[in-house]
Protein backbone atom coordinates (compact mmCIF):
# COMPACT_ATOMS: atom_id res chain seq x y z
CA UNK A 1 0.00 0.00 0.00
CA UNK A 2 1.03 3.60 -1.07
CA UNK A 3 2.43 5.47 2.26
CA UNK A 4 0.39 8.55 0.91
CA UNK A 5 -3.00 6.70 0.13
CA UNK A 6 -2.48 5.51 4.25
CA UNK A 7 -1.90 9.10 4.98
CA UNK A 8 -4.76 10.42 3.01
CA UNK A 9 -6.80 7.96 4.37
CA UNK A 10 -6.53 9.13 8.26
CA UNK A 11 -6.73 12.39 6.96
CA UNK A 12 -10.45 11.39 6.02
CA UNK A 13 -10.57 9.95 9.06
CA UNK A 14 -9.37 12.44 11.49
CA UNK A 15 -11.79 14.64 9.28
CA UNK A 16 -14.89 13.36 8.78
CA UNK A 17 -14.39 10.22 11.08
CA UNK A 18 -15.06 8.80 14.03
CA UNK A 19 -13.03 6.28 16.33
CA UNK A 20 -15.66 5.10 18.92
CA UNK A 21 -15.92 2.16 21.32
CA UNK A 22 -20.39 1.86 21.54
CA UNK A 23 -22.26 0.69 24.79
CA UNK A 24 -25.42 -1.32 24.20
CA UNK A 25 -27.44 -1.15 27.57
CA UNK A 26 -30.68 -0.08 26.88
CA UNK A 27 -33.61 -1.61 28.81
CA UNK A 28 -34.65 -4.53 26.05
CA UNK A 29 -30.86 -5.31 25.29
CA UNK A 30 -30.84 -5.97 28.73
CA UNK A 31 -33.09 -7.87 29.51
CA UNK A 32 -32.00 -10.59 26.65
CA UNK A 33 -28.74 -10.51 28.14
CA UNK A 34 -30.30 -11.66 31.17
CA UNK A 35 -32.05 -14.52 30.14
CA UNK A 36 -28.59 -15.79 29.14
CA UNK A 37 -27.19 -15.04 32.56
CA UNK A 38 -25.21 -11.62 31.44
CA UNK A 39 -26.00 -9.07 33.83
CA UNK A 40 -23.29 -6.36 32.20
CA UNK A 41 -23.65 -3.99 29.33
CA UNK A 42 -21.93 -4.93 25.96
CA UNK A 43 -18.78 -3.10 24.56
CA UNK A 44 -17.58 -3.08 20.65
CA UNK A 45 -14.96 -0.67 19.12
CA UNK A 46 -16.22 0.66 15.83
CA UNK A 47 -14.97 3.15 13.41
CA UNK A 48 -17.28 5.32 10.46
CA UNK A 49 -16.87 7.83 8.10
CA UNK A 50 -19.79 9.50 6.31
CA UNK A 51 -19.39 11.39 3.64
CA UNK A 52 -21.52 13.06 0.70
CA UNK A 53 -18.71 11.75 -2.05
CA UNK A 54 -18.61 8.22 -2.35
CA UNK A 55 -14.99 8.11 -4.22
CA UNK A 56 -12.74 8.82 -0.75
CA UNK A 57 -14.80 5.82 0.80
CA UNK A 58 -14.68 3.48 -1.62
CA UNK A 59 -10.57 4.57 -1.55
CA UNK A 60 -10.52 3.28 2.19
CA UNK A 61 -11.99 -0.17 1.03
CA UNK A 62 -9.78 -0.62 -2.15
CA UNK A 63 -6.94 0.43 -0.55
CA UNK A 64 -7.17 -1.58 2.57
CA UNK A 65 -9.72 -4.34 1.60
CA UNK A 66 -11.47 -3.46 5.28
CA UNK A 67 -15.18 -2.19 5.37
CA UNK A 68 -17.76 -1.36 3.08
CA UNK A 69 -19.39 1.56 1.77
CA UNK A 70 -23.16 2.24 1.76
CA UNK A 71 -25.54 4.87 0.59
CA UNK A 72 -28.60 6.14 3.70
CA UNK A 73 -30.81 8.40 3.24
CA UNK A 74 -29.95 11.83 0.93
CA UNK A 75 -28.39 14.09 3.53
CA UNK A 76 -30.72 17.49 3.92
CA UNK A 77 -33.11 15.85 1.00
CA UNK A 78 -30.76 17.17 -1.18
CA UNK A 79 -27.56 14.54 -1.78
CA UNK A 80 -26.97 11.01 -0.17
CA UNK A 81 -24.66 10.54 2.03
CA UNK A 82 -22.38 7.83 1.97
CA UNK A 83 -20.84 5.97 5.21
CA UNK A 84 -17.89 3.09 5.69
CA UNK A 85 -17.67 1.59 8.88
CA UNK A 86 -16.02 -1.74 10.58
CA UNK A 87 -16.65 -3.19 13.98
CA UNK A 88 -14.57 -6.32 13.29
CA UNK A 89 -11.87 -6.87 15.91
CA UNK A 90 -9.59 -7.89 13.29
CA UNK A 91 -10.67 -5.46 10.80
CA UNK A 92 -9.89 -2.12 13.58
CA UNK A 93 -6.72 -3.55 14.59
CA UNK A 94 -5.29 -3.56 11.49
CA UNK A 95 -6.71 -0.59 10.20
CA UNK A 96 -5.71 1.78 12.95
CA UNK A 97 -2.47 0.01 12.87
CA UNK A 98 -2.29 1.15 9.52
CA UNK A 99 -2.75 4.92 9.35
CA UNK A 100 -1.60 5.70 13.22
CA UNK A 101 1.52 6.65 11.93
CA UNK A 102 -0.14 9.01 10.24
CA UNK A 103 -3.14 10.70 12.34
CA UNK A 104 -2.99 13.48 13.97
CA UNK A 105 -6.34 14.33 15.31
CA UNK A 106 -7.55 10.92 16.54
CA UNK A 107 -4.61 9.32 17.77
CA UNK A 108 -5.40 9.05 21.64
CA UNK A 109 -8.63 7.57 20.15
CA UNK A 110 -6.98 5.44 17.62
CA UNK A 111 -4.96 4.33 20.68
CA UNK A 112 -7.61 3.60 23.59
CA UNK A 113 -9.54 1.97 20.60
CA UNK A 114 -6.43 -0.52 20.31
CA UNK A 115 -5.95 -1.13 23.74
CA UNK A 116 -9.45 -1.86 24.07
CA UNK A 117 -9.68 -4.46 21.38
CA UNK A 118 -6.63 -6.08 22.56
CA UNK A 119 -7.29 -6.61 26.13
CA UNK A 120 -10.73 -6.18 27.11
CA UNK A 121 -13.07 -7.46 23.95
CA UNK A 122 -14.24 -11.15 24.23
CA UNK A 123 -17.07 -11.75 21.41
CA UNK A 124 -17.84 -14.97 22.26
CA UNK A 125 -20.04 -14.58 25.05
CA UNK A 126 -17.96 -15.75 27.86
CA UNK A 127 -18.89 -13.90 31.29
CA UNK A 128 -16.34 -11.48 32.35
CA UNK A 129 -14.91 -10.50 35.88
CA UNK A 130 -15.96 -7.46 37.58
CA UNK A 131 -12.38 -6.04 36.72
CA UNK A 132 -12.92 -6.51 33.28
CA UNK A 133 -16.02 -4.68 33.20
CA UNK A 134 -15.02 -1.77 35.13
CA UNK A 135 -12.09 -1.68 32.61
CA UNK A 136 -14.48 -1.50 29.77
CA UNK A 137 -16.79 0.92 31.28
CA UNK A 138 -13.79 3.39 31.80
CA UNK A 139 -12.64 2.74 28.88
CA UNK A 140 -15.88 3.50 27.35
CA UNK A 141 -15.98 7.32 29.99
CA UNK A 142 -12.42 8.43 28.46
CA UNK A 143 -13.63 7.41 24.58
CA UNK A 144 -16.17 9.79 24.89
CA UNK A 145 -14.28 12.56 26.53
CA UNK A 146 -11.59 12.21 24.06
CA UNK A 147 -14.27 12.26 21.12
CA UNK A 148 -16.02 15.81 22.97
CA UNK A 149 -18.48 14.37 25.25
CA UNK A 150 -19.48 16.56 27.49
CA UNK A 151 -20.66 14.18 30.02
CA UNK A 152 -22.14 10.72 30.54
CA UNK A 153 -25.76 10.69 29.87
CA UNK A 154 -27.96 13.11 32.36
CA UNK A 155 -31.59 13.86 32.80
CA UNK A 156 -32.67 17.25 32.92
CA UNK A 157 -35.75 18.42 34.58
CA UNK A 158 -38.23 20.85 33.04
CA UNK A 159 -41.15 21.83 34.30
CA UNK A 160 -44.56 21.53 31.51
CA UNK A 161 -47.63 23.95 30.92
CA UNK A 162 -48.66 22.70 34.80
CA UNK A 163 -45.95 22.71 36.61
CA UNK A 164 -45.02 18.90 36.34
CA UNK A 165 -41.92 17.63 36.47
CA UNK A 166 -41.08 16.07 32.87
CA UNK A 167 -37.33 14.07 32.86
CA UNK A 168 -35.80 13.89 29.46
CA UNK A 169 -32.50 11.74 28.51
CA UNK A 170 -30.04 14.66 27.61
CA UNK A 171 -26.27 14.01 25.96
CA UNK A 172 -24.70 16.98 24.91
CA UNK A 173 -21.71 16.80 21.92
CA UNK A 174 -19.59 19.45 21.53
Amino acid sequence: MEVEKLAYIAGIVDGEGSIMIMRQASKSFMEQRAKRGCFHPHYHPCIRVGMQRREPLDLIVKTTGIGEVWEEKPYLKQRPMFRWMTRSKSDITSFLKLILPYLLVKNEQAELALKFVEEWVSFNGAKITPEIQSERERAWMTMRKLNGVVSIPATTKSKGKRGRDFSAPFEAIV
